[in-house]
C-alpha cells in the first residue's frame, strides 16, 4: 500500500521486462508503457493506470498491489533535480505520490499518456455538468408550461437558489422558443 503521507518512491530505475505478477491484473485493452524498480518495490505504468508493488518481509514474497488509475488524477507536475526526474502526482480523494527516476526512464512517454488521460477526464466531467445543466433547463422549461409560472416564480418553486436563477434564463427561453414552435 502506497503511504500518502511520505508517497516518494526513490531511484526508480527502468527494468527491461515486467514481472509475471503484473500480467495477471492487466485488463483488456490496457498496455504496458514501463516497469520501474526501487529498492525492494517496483512501478508499472500502464495505459490507464499506475501499479505500485510493495514487497514486504524479508523474502519479499508477500506482495501489497496499489492500483492508481490516471482517471482519479488531479494534477501532475514534473521536475528534473540532480540528474533525478521527477513526477508527482496528485489523486482525487487519496493525496499526492512522488516517482524519482533515473536518467534511463521513458519520461516523455509516460508523461503524454498521463496528460491525455488528465485532459480526457477534464472533458468528460465538463460534458457531465453540461448535462446536469441541460436537465435543470428541461425541468424549468416544462414546469413553467405546466403551471403556467414564469420564470421566477419557477426557480422559487423548486427551490433553485436565487444566485443561479440566472445560469439558466437564456437556455430556458431557448427552450420555451422551441416548445411554441413544435405546438
Amino acid at each position: 500500500m502506497i503511504d500518502f503521507k511520505n508517497g516518494t518512491y526513490v531511484k526508480l530505475k527502468k527494468i527491461g521486462e515486467t514481472p509475471n505478477d503484473i500480467n495477471d491484473l492487466l485488463i483488456p485493452g490496457e498496455e504496458l508503457i514501463g516497469s520501474y524498480k526501487g529498492i525492494d518495490d517496483y512501478v508499472v505504468f500502464t495505459s490507464k493506470r499506475v501499479i505500485s508493488v510493495n514487497a514486504q518481509g524479508l523474502t519479499g514474497k508477500k506482495k501489497d498491489f496499489t492500483s492508481l488509475p490516471y482517471s482519479k488524477i488531479l494534477s501532475v507536475g514534473t521536475s528534473d533535480l540532480f540528474g533525478v526526474d521527477r513526477v508527482e502526482m496528485h489523486f482525487s480523494g487519496l493525496g499526492s505520490v512522488k516517482f524519482d527516476f533515473t536518467s534511463d526512464s521513458d519520461l516523455v512517454k509516460i508523461g503524454e499518456i498521463i496528460n491525455r488521460a488528465v485532459y480526457e477526464n477534464a472533458i468528460r466531467e465538463e460534458a457531465r455538468e453540461e448535462g446536469r445543466v441541460q436537465m435543470r433547463i428541461d425541468i424549468i422549461s416544462i414546469v413553467m408550461k405546466k403551471k403556467g409560472m414564469t420564470y421566477e416564480e419557477t426557480c422559487d418553486f423548486l427551490d433553485i437558489p436565487k444566485e443561479e436563477w440566472s445560469w439558466y434564463r437564456e437556455g430556458v427561453e431557448e427552450k420555451r422558443q422551441s416548445i411554441i414552435s413544435d405546438d
